[in-house]
């Protein structure tokens, strides 16, 4: 029923550790498409240790662009649902089972909570996954993308009808948020699971936090809701902006969050925060 697609890049350290957690499932119904770009380390070696037939192993040169390798998966892969994990994340034994439950009742596009493992943000990332993601579209352009890669599943005649992940250099860093845009604009509502099913593992290093993310966001606001700007877009802003040791600039954005009418005691609480940074800085 599932195929779960998994890009890999040297993985060595956190692969095995996320395949045994798949390989726990207590639905035994998928397989597992791993999609490396050319690793340099032991990563092909220790996916190919693990003796189960519904493990596949492929390659390709991303150019840096996971998106690339999961449409690569999904190209190669033959099951109606389809589930995204990222190398170094892992999911509980009953992860599938309980998407399976949503798929009976019809559900085409599933999420659910993930723990946060690793070292948060110093700019107050928190557990940004256990967060009620957005369900709709109108409600993604107000609360942003709550809605973590490694918890979805979404049925194939959806991309079918949207489109895949898109490959646009512009949308690196935010070309999950770019297609749930798409399949929430189409009328696709979110099923989602408030249970935490899995862990995800935050890096320093990890492309989602790097730089980029800013003009990613720009990009996908530019085209999604050239009009708006909500209060999480403010906050990326600033946070960017807080980077570069902008701190005036940083501080008006944060100020405009406080005083919003519409901002939600949560980011009031992230923005407060951070000026109590910048008071201190």
């Amino acid at each position: 029923m599932f195929s779960i697609i998994i890009p890999s890049y040297n993985s060595e350290k956190t692969i095995g550790k996320t395949l045994a957690s798949i390989l726990s499932q207590t639905w035994t119904k998928f397989d597992v498409l791993v999609v490396d770009n050319h690793s340099t380390d032991k990563t092909e070696k220790i996916v190919k240790s693990f003796n189960d037939d519904r493990i596949k192993f492929y390659q390709i040169d991303n150019g840096g662009m996971p998106a690339i390798s999961r449409n690569y998966g999904i190209s190669l892969s033959n099951s109606n649902y389809l589930a995204f994990c990222d190398s170094d994340d892992c999911w509980d034994k009953n992860k599938l089972a309980m998407c399976a439950v949503y798929v009976k009742k019809g559900s085409g596009f599933i999420a659910h909570s993930l723990r946060l493992t690793g070292s948060p943000s110093k700019l107050g990332l928190g557990k940004v996954f256990q967060r009620k993601p957005a369900r709709t579209f109108e409600e993604f352009v107000e609360n942003g993308n709550n809605i973590a890669q490694s918890s979805i599943v979404i049925r194939r005649d959806i991309l079918d009808r949207v489109g895949l992940y898109s490959t646009d250099a512009k949308f690196i860093a935010v070309e999950d948020a770019h297609l749930w845009c798409r399949i929430l604009r189409s009328g696709e509502n979110l099923a989602y699971i408030s249970s935490s099913l899995g862990s995800y593992h935050y890096s320093s290093t990890a492309l989602t936090f790097k730089a980029n993310q800013f003009k990613a966001n720009r990009a996908l606001r530019l085209e999604y809701f050239p009009n708006i700007k909500p209060g999480w877009y403010k906050y990326n802003i600033a946070t960017y902006l807080m980077r570069k040791n902008m701190d005036r600039r940083a501080f008006r954005y944060l100020m405009s969050i406080m005083l919003g009418a519409s901002t939600s005691i949560e980011l009031r609480l992230k923005s407060f925060f951070l000026l109590v940074q910048l008071w201190f800085r």
